[in-house]
């Protein structure tokens, strides 16, 4: 037996969940690519360390040796570096860029195919339902008492299964209506 308050319950639980479990997955992602913890001198982290290079080239720069071409390639080299670092940071996050949107592309497939493997069993439902009807007036007629509907019951129990899976991926609204 399912309860439709709380299957709707279940669903939109089980959507925030897939939605914050994504965001952090990829927010871990972001942060390993920018880890600042530890990597640099004196507990700094490294692209500390290289703007802290940089400000201290260019403050030696302005303030004792303006001019001196030795401290213009100290400060080339400083900022040389910082922008390798940003190249690099932005190599990785195109990367990332596009693991995740083949990552994206592989959960629309299933999603596509949990969709279409719903509409299937939609349809197995319906028929289920009219021949077990059928079935259920002619047993009526006989005086028989019938298990009307017993096949369309498993193949609900089936599609709930289903739409569970899909509130993992988005969120979704059931609604159930009777076809004349």
């Amino acid at each position: 037996l399912r309860d439709p308050y709380l299957d709707i319950r279940y669903r939109n639980e089980a959507a925030n969940v897939g939605f914050y479990t994504g965001k952090f997955s990829i927010l871990q992602e972001i942060s390993a690519i920018f880890d600042e913890v530890g990597k640099g001198v004196d507990g700094e982290g490294v692209l500390e360390e290289k703007l802290n290079t940089l400000l201290e080239q260019l403050q030696n720069l302005n303030t004792e040796h303006a001019g001196d071409k030795s401290y213009d390639g100290a400060v080339r080299g400083a900022a040389l570096a910082l922008v390798n670092m940003f190249h690099s940071y932005a190599d990785k996050l195109e990367i990332l860029q596009n693991d995740t949107v083949d990552a994206f592309k592989e959960d629309l497939g299933e999603v596509n195919n949990i969709l279409q493997s719903i509409r299937e069993l939609n349809e197995s439902i319906k028929k289920a339902e009219i021949s077990s009807g059928a079935l259920a007036d002619a047993q009526r007629k006989e005086g028989m008492i019938g298990e009307r509907g017993q096949q369309a019951l498993e193949l609900r129990d089936e599609r709930n299964k289903l739409i569970d899976q899909l509130a993992n991926y988005l969120p979704i609204d059931v609604k159930y209506s009777d076809e004349p």
